[in-house]
């Protein structure tokens, strides 16, 4: 083999790094992250590189680790041309698309059975999709849709939207379209970046306010601003990206938000830059207060965020999801004691496993008489998931490009027409 210094000093790093153990908890970005740390000679070329080509070998890891006959190296190679495509879109690599083109005419030979396990994957992409999920996902996938397999395994677009008015984007698109990132501005009106490239300190540098949200989270939001409803309670609002989302959509609704997590909900103040005066942050609740709507973004395994955070096909157990399902049981009990009588009760999360979801609100139901089922009837909504239950919808990305969101909506009985 003709040696070629860039493509090993590329992959003695990329196996270092798979060496490295990461967990449910000490995620996978973060262990990266330590990793480029400790190794400054890593250029900031290199470090994007090597993030395109982890993330892809931890998406198909599974079946890469089926191929007993393939060496590390062939495998490093067959990642790499997996994600040529996605490389070639940004000019930020090009010094490296042209050593692995000389790299390939000096090693022929080396490189023939690497093309044939290439062909082989491109041209039977959907069974090793499917061949690279674990058990548990396997099961929920095959439930909802087996379309999914292909685009979880596809990484989700950076979403970007006007913080204050909705539509309001052209400052946002004027500037993008300056520094020649390529976006497209979908039906939600978000703008979808398919680049590399960063855009993030040009924008701030104008003063150009803007929002990062997952489409699915949009669709969440603008559902919520159209319920009828005066005030509403967001009970595990992290930072408040949600309720700032559905005061983009009417700003006249009173929004209290509340997090057990003091320190994220702190940083509310330097998204809303005050301008949302209709959001307060809430440092206690008070038991005597009561809201048309109550949003509970419950805690949750995060699996629907897959296209973003591969690792987590393989940190979710069994045990994981059991233990959320154990704490959103609780969670819904503690705050559905703040909806006024005939109010609302949203619950939302980021995970399409049924444990999470459709069996902690029947659990609920049947612990607490005095709420009942609420139907979703909103067209907007129905045309980007699928219907769980009359009262229970599960947005999913063959419909739109984002993560996956379950949303359900509950209605407690009024006292009084219980008692008539």
């Amino acid at each position: 083999m003709t040696y070629n210094k860039k493509i090993d000093f590329l992959y003695n790093h990329f196996t270092s790094i798979l060496d490295l153990e990461f967990d449910f908890k000490n995620k996978l970005n973060f262990v990266i992250s330590q990793y480029f740390r400790n190794n400054k000679q890593l250029g900031s070329k290199d470090r994007k590189l090597l993030n395109i080509l982890l993330y892809n070998y931890y998406r198909y890891s599974i079946y890469f680790n089926s191929m007993n006959d393939t060496s590390k190296f062939e495998i490093f190679l067959i990642n790499f041309l997996m994600c040529k495509n996605v490389l070639i879109l940004s000019d930020t690599f090009d010094y490296i698309i042209n050593e692995f083109d000389i790299f390939v005419r000096e090693n022929t030979d080396l490189l023939i059975n690497c093309f044939k396990v290439f062909d082989h994957i491109a041209e039977n992409i959907e069974e090793v999709n499917k061949l690279s999920f674990t058990t548990i996902y396997k099961s929920e996938i095959d439930y909802l849709s087996s379309e999914l397999y292909s685009i979880l395994n596809t990484k989700a677009p950076v979403s970007l939207r006007s913080i204050y008015l909705e539509n309001d984007t052209i400052s946002i698109e004027n500037e993008l379209k300056t520094l020649g990132i390529d976006f497209e501005k979908n039906e939600l009106g978000l703008l979808d970046l398919n680049t590399l490239k960063n855009f993030d300190i040009s924008l701030k540098s104008k003063n150009i306010d803007y929002e990062i949200q997952d489409n699915g989270s949009f669709l969440i939001s603008r559902f919520v601003a159209r319920l009828k409803a005066n005030t509403i309670l967001d009970a595990c609002a992290g930072s408040g990206g949600k309720a700032l989302a559905i005061s983009y959509f009417d700003n006249t609704k009173s929004i209290d938000i509340y997090d057990k997590d003091s320190k994220r909900l702190s940083e509310f103040s330097n998204r809303s830059k005050g301008k949302h005066k209709n959001i307060r942050s809430l440092k206690k609740l008070d038991n005597n207060k009561f809201y048309d709507i109550v949003l509970i973004d419950a805690p949750c395994s995060g699996a629907g965020t897959i296209r973003r955070s591969p690792d987590k096909k393989y940190t979710i157990t069994e045990a994981i999801i059991d233990e959320f399902s154990g704490l959103q049981r609780k969670v819904i009990h503690d705050y559905s004691k703040y909806v006024k009588d005939e109010g609302l009760l949203v619950y939302v999360t980021c995970s399409l496993f049924r444990k999470e979801n459709i069996e902690v609100l029947n659990n609920f139901l049947n612990e607490n008489r005095n709420f009942r089922p609420f139907e979703i009837n909103d067209n907007f909504i129905d045309n980007y998931s699928l219907k769980i239950s009359n009262f229970a919808k599960i947005l999913i990305p063959i419909k739109y490009n984002g993560d996956i969101f379950f949303i359900a909506v509950l209605q407690k009985i009024s006292e009084k027409k219980d008692k008539e």
